[in-house]
């Protein structure tokens, strides 16, 4: 076991999708290309391949920080998978949720544990959509390496206010991926504006199953996903930030 400083991203499929022999292994299969699709990707790339953990219908990716760790590539990196895992999801009928996170945490080959897992755990199911949010230290993070300059741009994430679960009225000013452009191809389809990414959402969602309860779920994903469509100027860049800190 060894102590790391770094990134987690963890996703979780809305609903009980591994009840059935059956089911889990449409589950793993969907896994499993989605692994081999970025391994094949980072390799072109040069790039360390995935290390995926999974419990449950729970996905778990880490990713260390060096001291020669190049952030914005690594963030570029990391949104692109989760990007794809989302996308690729809704499509194969597994809508996910999740959260990434900051910090430190122990790894072995076997298991990670600590303060970042545990941030990441806490809020990965509070968004009332389908998606993957920013916790709060994730966020303030952002905002931090935003204002110095360390990052200047992600096409990705976007700075929304994030209906929470339980109170409709409740939500959360985080940064979130933005993934609509990427449903039905794995990667950037033409039809990214928003009248094209609402066809492709409407498409897939005809397919799924929505259990009772869960329609606000759908709405909320819809209404957010329109909205990075329509102002792809607002993600995030050191403009955005320091203008969301000041007003």
């Amino acid at each position: 076991m060894y102590i790391v400083n770094g990134i987690v991203l963890l996703l979780d499929a809305l609903g009980a999708k591994t009840q059935t022999i059956e089911d889990s292994r449409e589950y793993m299969r969907f896994i499993n290309e989605g692994v081999e699709f970025f391994n094949e990707k980072l390799n072109e790339n040069k790039i360390h391949p995935l290390e995926i953990r999974t419990f449950g219908d729970t996905i778990l990716l880490d990713w260390e920080i060096k001291e020669d760790t190049d952030i914005e590539k690594l963030l570029d990196e990391i949104c692109r998978v989760a990007r794809v895992f989302l996308a690729i999801g809704y499509q194969s009928g597994f809508p996910l949720r999740g959260a990434i996170s900051h910090g430190g945490y122990e790894k072995t080959d076997l298991a990670i544990l600590g303060p970042a897992l545990t941030d990441a755990a806490q809020w990965h199911q509070q968004a009332d959509w389908i998606g993957c949010i920013a916790t709060p230290t994730f966020s303030f993070w952002l905002d931090h390496l935003a204002l110095s300059k360390k990052i200047s741009e992600s096409l990705y994430l976007y700075n929304y206010d994030v209906p929470l679960t339980g109170d409709k009225k409740k939500s959360l000013k985080t940064w979130a991926i933005y993934w609509g452009d990427v449903l039905g191809s794995g990667k950037t389809t033409e039809n990214s504006d928003a009248v094209g990414i609402l066809n492709e959402l409407s498409f897939y969602t005809a397919k799924l199953q929505f259990p009772v309860g869960t329609e606000q779920k759908y709405s909320n994903t819809r209404e957010f996903l329109i909205y990075c469509a329509s102002n792809t100027h607002k993600h995030l860049s050191f403009n955005t930030v320091a203008g969301t800190l000041s007003s």
